[in-house]
């Protein structure tokens, strides 16, 4: 998977569960714009399934608890 799944910072802190919940989050697209000269790189989060960027979290945190028998 990839997405907050394979981030090497997160498997640091807390293992990956055996179960992963996804709800179809993560790969949203990057856009650029120009702004007072410079170029500005944006994460479109409303792209997620429910339009947050808390999508991904709580995809995290669904499985994370699951494995804890909760």
């Amino acid at each position: 998977m990839k997405g907050i799944w394979n981030n090497p910072k997160l498997k640091e802190f807390n293992p990956i569960p055996k179960e992963i919940f996804s709800i179809g989050e993560g790969q949203t697209p990057i856009s650029s714009i120009i702004f007072d000269n410079q170029r500005i790189w944006i994460k479109d989060e409303n792209a997620n399934p429910t339009g947050s960027f808390k999508d991904r979290c709580i995809a995290f945190q669904l499985s994370y608890y699951y494995s804890k028998g909760r």
